[in-house]
C-alpha cells in the first residue's frame, strides 16, 4: 500500500472475529481508493459500498440512500453483512466493524453526492452504551463532520440493546441538528412503540414483513394505514423498505407512507447517479396504475352501493310512513349482502334490539347480546347522520362487534314524534 492510497487512518486492532475466520492480522490497516471508490482494508477483509435509493413519491425523486456493506475475505468471496455483524462476536468487535463501515460508506457518498439528499447509515444500538464512557459522542461518529447540514440518518437496528434506558438516554441528550434518527424494522424484535415513543425519531421504517403481507391481505392493508397513521401522529416519516411487488408499492400508497425503497425500484449498487436513473420509470409507472386503480375502485364502489342505497331509501320511506321499524328492517334485508338494522335516538343509545333477518352471529358474541341501550355515539356514520338529515352517511370498513364481521354501516338521520332518530344499516359489498 502506498502513502498516495492512504485516505484514513483507523485505530482498529486486530480482534476475536477475525480470528475466529483465520484472517491474517495486519496492523494499522487503512481506508483505501481502489480506482474510483473507497474500501475498508481491515486485517486482509475488504468492505466496499453499494446505495439503494429512497424514493418519495410525493416529490417523484430519489431523497436518500441508504448504504448497506458489501464485505468480502481476503481472496474475494462475499460475506454476507449477516456473518460480518454477527452477534457471536464481541461487542468491541461488532462497534469496530461498524464504525469502519459507516467510514467507509461516508466516503463514497462524499466522493459522488449529487445533491442535498439524506445518506442513511446502519448502526447497532449497542454502539450508544458500550464505548461512551470516556469517549466523546462525536469519536463515536467521526461521520458527523464530514457530511454538514444533517445529511446523516443513523439508522437504529431492530436488535435488543444491551441497556435500553442508557441507549435512550444518550441518544436524547446528544440530539441536535447534525444527524436525525430512524428505526429500522418497525414491528420486529425491539422496533416498536415504545421505541419510537422514547427516540422521537424523523423516520420509522417499517418490517418487510408487514410490507409484504399488506400486498397480499386485504385486512393487512387496513391495518398498515392503521400503522401508518399513528406513527406520523407520533411525529415520524413513514418509509416502506422491501417493496418487490407491484401490489406492495400500491398498498404503501394507499397507506400514505412517505418513502418507498426495494428491489422493485432499484437494487443497492456502487454509483449513485444510475440508482437514481433506474427508479426513474417506475415513479412515472406506479402513479399511472395507482391513479387508474383508484379512480376504477371508486367507480366500482359506488356502482356495488346502487342496490345498497335504493335498499336504504326504501326501509327509510317504510319508517317515515308507518313508523314500523321490523316493516323497516324486512325491506332493506332483502337487498344482497344486508346484514343488520338498528335504530339510535339523537345521543346515540340503540332503541330495541338490532335486526338482522334471522342471521345468527355465534354463540361467540353471546355476551354482546341483547343490545338494546348500547351507545354509538363515537361512530363516524352516526355524527356524520345527525349533521346532514336525510341523506346516508357512509363508514369506511370495519369490524363489526354486533355482526362479527367486516362491514360498512350507514347512518340516516329520520325525524319521528318531533325527535331526530338515526336509522342504520349494516352490510357488505359483493363484488
Amino acid at each position: 500500500m502506498d502513502e498516495s492510497s492512504q485516505i484514513v487512518q483507523l485505530d482498529l486492532s486486530a480482534t476475536n472475529f477475525f480470528k475466529a475466520y483465520n484472517f491474517p492480522l495486519t496492523p494499522g490497516d487503512t481506508l483505501v481508493a481502489e480506482g474510483d471508490s473507497f474500501i475498508g482494508n481491515y486485517a486482509g477483509l475488504k468492505i466496499a459500498s453499494a446505495f439503494q435509493p429512497l424514493v418519495s413519491m410525493t416529490h417523484s425523486r430519489v431523497v436518500a440512500f441508504e448504504a448497506l456493506a458489501r464485505p468480502r475475505d481476503g481472496v474475494g468471496n462475499a460475506i454476507t453483512p449477516e456473518r460480518l455483524f454477527s452477534e457471536e462476536f464481541s461487542a468491541l468487535d461488532l462497534i469496530r466493524l461498524d464504525q469502519l463501515a459507516r467510514e467507509v460508506h461516508v466516503m463514497n457518498f462524499g466522493a459522488q453526492v449529487r445533491g442535498p439528499e439524506w445518506l442513511f447509515l446502519n448502526t447497532t444500538p449497542d454502539i450508544f452504551v458500550r464505548l461512551i464512557e470516556g469517549v466523546p459522542f462525536e469519536k463515536l461518529f467521526p461521520e458527523l463532520d464530514q457530511l454538514s447540514d444533517a445529511r446523516v440518518v443513523l439508522e437504529l437496528t431492530e436488535h435488543a440493546c444491551i441497556d435500553e434506558p442508557k441507549m435512550r438516554e444518550v441518544i436524547i441528550a446528544h440530539r441536535n441538528d447534525r444527524y436525525l434518527i430512524a428505526i429500522d424494522d418497525f414491528g420486529a424484535q425491539q422496533s416498536n412503540y415504545d421505541r419510537v415513543e422514547a427516540l422521537r425519531p424523523e423516520f420509522v421504517k417499517l418490517d418487510r414483513s408487514l410490507i409484504k403481507r399488506s400486498g397480499e391481505d386485504p385486512v393487512t392493508r387496513r391495518v398498515l394505514k392503521s400503522i401508518v397513521s399513528t406513527i406520523h401522529q407520533m411525529g415520524a416519516m413513514v418509509v416502506a423498505e422491501g417493496l418487490e411487488t407491484t401490489e406492495e408499492v400500491l398498498a404503501s400508497m394507499e397507506a400514505d407512507v412517505d418513502f418507498f425503497q426495494g428491489f422493485w425500484f432499484a437494487e443497492p449498487a456502487p454509483k449513485l447517479a444510475a440508482s437514481a436513473r433506474a427508479v426513474t420509470p417506475f415513479i412515472e409507472f406506479i402513479w399511472t396504475e395507482f391513479t387508474r386503480r383508484a379512480s376504477g375502485a371508486e367507480q366500482r364502489e359506488q356502482d356495488m352501493l346502487i342496490p345498497i342505497r335504493n335498499a336504504i331509501d326504501g326501509a327509510a320511506r317504510i319508517f317515515a310512513d308507518t313508523q314500523n321499524l321490523a316493516g323497516a328492517a324486512a325491506a332493506f334485508l332483502a337487498a344482497p349482502g344486508a346484514l343488520r338494522v338498528f335504530l339510535l335516538n339523537a345521543d346515540g343509545i340503540q332503541q330495541g334490539s338490532s335486526i338482522t333477518g334471522g342471521q345468527s352471529t355465534g354463540a361467540k358474541l353471546a355476551p354482546l347480546f341483547p343490545d338494546a341501550g348500547a351507545n354509538w355515539s363515537r361512530r363516524s356514520y352516526f355524527n356524520k347522520a345527525l349533521q346532514a338529515p336525510g341523506r346516508p352517511a357512509f363508514s369506511g370498513m370495519h369490524f363489526s362487534v354486533a355482526a362479527g364481521r367486516d362491514c360498512m354501516t350507514a347512518g340516516l338521520a329520520v325525524s319521528r314524534e318531533n325527535a331526530t332518530f338515526v336509522l342504520c344499516f349494516d352490510f357488505q359489498l359483493l363484488h
